[in-house]
């Protein structure tokens, strides 16, 4: 039964971790591009590059351990193994997975710090910002976010820039501190006040 489920887990995952890096005589491959969000406007930048490290036997070997732990239920171990292979190799996708793992778990504060190295790994992923912006506004200093939806509405243009407050109002809705949100919100809009979408 072991090695059935072995064999199950590697035929799954072996075309994935194939992809993890590509033969060291090959250019570094740009991060899948992700949708953004519908309401925001997708701003142009550099596609993440993915780090030059070779899929050793080791990093193979951590990869798989981690996959069939999670799939025992050893949530604990594939977060640690994968957060610990990302931080080695500055792969942000195995910061996503770890992530996914702790949020599977139920574990915020490790899928916070997941989520942090994510972001940390590949600053242009706007599926990485969206899951750090969720946090912040979850956590008891949702602060934290306000630079990054300033910086949105300054990237957006003119023609957008009203649906993108909409967009961060409703993001603010669900933190926990109301006040603290909406005197955020505020003080993002106020250089925009010629917009109706500030005034809602």
């Amino acid at each position: 039964m072991k090695n059935a489920l072995a064999i199950v887990a590697l035929s799954l995952l072996l075309p994935a971790c194939a992809q993890l890096q590509p033969p060291a005589s090959s250019a570094a491959m740009p991060e899948t591009a992700v949708s953004p969000a519908p309401a925001v406007e997708a701003v142009e930048k550099p596609a993440t590059r993915l780090p030059d490290v070779a899929l050793t036997e080791d990093i193979m070997v951590k990869l798989l351990s981690a996959e069939i732990g999670f799939q025992r239920g050893e949530w604990q171990f594939a977060y640690v193994t994968l957060l610990g292979l990302a931080q080695q190799t500055r792969d942000p996708r195995l910061a996503q997975r770890a992530s996914e793992v702790a949020l599977s778990a139920r574990r915020p504060t490790e899928a916070l710090a997941a989520v942090r190295l994510w972001r940390e790994l590949a600053p242009d992923s706007e599926q990485a910002r969206q899951y750090y912006l969720g946090f912040m506004i979850l956590s008891d200093d949702p602060e934290e976010a306000q630079p990054i939806f300033a910086e949105r509405l300054q990237q957006a243009s003119p023609k957008t820039r009203g649906s993108v407050i909409l967009q961060i109002q409703r993001t603010l809705a669900s933190a926990k501190d109301k006040a603290a949100a909406f005197s955020m919100l505020d003080a993002l809009v106020t250089p925009y006040l010629a917009l109706p979408e500030a005034h809602l």
